[in-house]
């Protein structure tokens, strides 16, 4: 097994060149995600506008007989399912959602679970699990609104975590494993770097595209090939950015 000391010893200068480069490439993905991130969010909230109006005819269609005349109640109902739909969407399995059980035929007891979308099947609408089920795919509809919100809110909050990013620290890591040329496990790239923290370093490489996890024993990190071709255009780029 190759030392781990001469690995960190070789990485020190690696990871000084590489600092400009990490902090460029996490800012400008940072910009990306925000950007990327905005545009969800715009979709969302128009996603959430015909959700509301959806609700809103609902009730005016079906249940006039209730409300009557007071108009200010079918604004007040659609308003108030909407935080629920974000709360059920929260505390609900999509594998769940997406799993439906209908009875096939009009006089047969056999049922059929399958994935969503499925089509061609004679389905026995009044059997109680065709109507669950029915029921759990308008479910996934109004879902679908606070999913879209809840990945934009993560993207929003990734490009945040990228601007704080610990470069310093971050490419200390890369550099280490570029060096490298295999995964290495956590411990040994704890042990490669003095000063490191890995309990506020290692989360914060999720964030940073083509750095591999590995959960396999004994679990660790490994460069992927995107990352590797880019730091080596980066290098014949920029000789000085990072070093060959």
């Amino acid at each position: 097994m190759e030392a781990v000391v001469p690995i960190s010893m070789k990485s020190q200068d690696k990871s000084a060149h590489m600092i400009p480069w990490l902090e460029r490439k996490s800012q400008s993905e940072a910009r990306q995600t925000a950007v990327l991130g905005a545009w969800v969010f715009v979709g969302a909230v128009v996603i959430l506008v015909i959700t509301w109006g959806l609700l809103n005819m609902v009730c005016l269609r079906y249940f006039y007989w209730f409300f009557g005349s007071s108009l200010w109640l079918y604004t007040l109902v659609p308003t108030a399912v909407i935080p629920l739909l974000f709360w059920g969407s929260a505390t609900t399995s999509q594998k769940y959602l997406s799993e439906y059980s209908v009875t096939m035929g009009t006089a047969s007891d056999e049922v059929f679970t399958f994935r969503f979308p499925s089509v061609g099947m004679n389905v026995n609408p009044l059997a109680p699990n065709t109507s669950h089920t029915t029921l759990k795919i308008i479910t996934d509809c109004l879902y679908f609104g606070p999913r879209v919100m809840t990945v934009a809110l993560e993207m929003f909050a990734k490009a945040n975590r990228l601007r704080r990013l610990d470069v310093p620290s971050c490419a200390a890591v890369i550099a280490v494993l570029a060096d490298a040329g295999h995964r290495m496990s956590f411990q040994e790239i704890a042990d490669a770097i003095d000063g490191l923290n890995p309990v506020s370093t290692f989360p914060q490489l999720h964030d940073i595209d083509g750095v591999l996890f590995l959960t396999s024993e004994p679990a660790g990190l490994a460069l992927g090939t995107s990352l590797k071709e880019e730091l080596e255009r980066s290098s014949q780029q920029a000789p000085g950015d990072v070093c060959k």
